[in-house]
């Protein structure tokens, strides 16, 4: 009888094809066995104040802007480009920058004091129960006043732009997560020291009674003193680390099990 050739396989070994198959699962289980986690940051319209304002220390495009119960629309929450005369580079918590994204951050309340609010809703989509929804959200508080004159042109007493100092922010801070117009979640934050930036990542999980309803975002603050304001800036989020180290497994073995199949070719 001639001697028996065996063959090698071209194709990787079950055990590296399982681990393959075990990763992918994982990841997908990861990111589906509680809901998914939705950054509003993809939702919301100009969500990192770049877009500008609806009209000369207006409220940001894409907001809308309310003192207390409704009254002087537009004229309580603005946006603006902060320079080195209110925050210094690497301020932003980060490690570069004045501002933790983009040029322009929102600033409340103007002129510079009393209260404001903006708020986002009825076009960002519905809840849909078991998602988490997730916004980084970034509170500052600036050296100095940028600007000291609201929309009507009103000048605040006292003020000189980029002159007056700013201290930290007296009254109080709230972020909102709305459901069909209604309070889902209220999560309160606190101003930092003064020329510094603090980013708090804020996550609601839809309940039962959500599901269906507009999501809605809004940030408030009351309170504040003479010559006293607070600014805002989001930023994109990054992904979980556990669904990075399932992905990057997932790729490791599939790569192995290539680099096998052309070596047994």
């Amino acid at each position: 009888m001639g001697k028996q050739v065996r063959s090698r396989s071209s194709h990787a070994p079950p055990g590296v094809l399982a681990l393959v198959v075990v990763c992918l699962v994982g990841l997908f289980a990861s990111s589906n066995a509680y809901g998914a986690t939705i950054d509003l940051s993809t939702l919301l319209s100009n969500a990192s104040f770049e877009g500008g304002n609806q009209s000369a220390f207006g409220c940001p495009v894409g907001w809308t802007c309310a003192l207390g119960g409704g009254a002087n629309p537009g004229s309580t929450f603005t946006s603006y480009a902060p320079t080195a005369a209110q925050f210094t580079a690497g301020s932003d918590g980060l490690g570069s920058g004045i501002v933790p994204s983009g040029s322009s951050v929102g600033s409340s309340p103007v002129p510079v004091e009393g209260s404001g609010s903006t708020m986002q809703s009825g076009s960002l989509g519905t809840y849909v129960t078991g998602n988490t929804y997730i916004l980084d959200l970034f509170v500052g508080t600036p050296k100095t006043i940028p600007f000291c004159q609201d929309s009507a042109g009103n000048v605040a007493p006292g003020c000189s732009a980029n002159v007056t100092p700013n201290g930290q922010y007296p009254g109080a801070i709230t972020a909102y997560f709305l459901s069909a117009g209604g309070v889902a979640e209220q999560i309160g934050l606190s101003a930092p020291g003064v020329g510094q930036w603090q980013g708090t990542l804020l996550s609601y999980t839809a309940t039962l009674s959500d599901n269906g309803k507009a999501i809605g975002f809004e940030i408030a603050d009351a309170g504040g003193g003479n010559n006293e304001i607070v600014n805002y800036d989001i930023m994109a989020t990054a992904p979980e680390p556990t669904s990075l180290i399932l992905l990057g497994s997932g790729l490791l073995f599939i790569g192995a099990a290539k680099f096998r199949k052309r070596r047994a070719r």
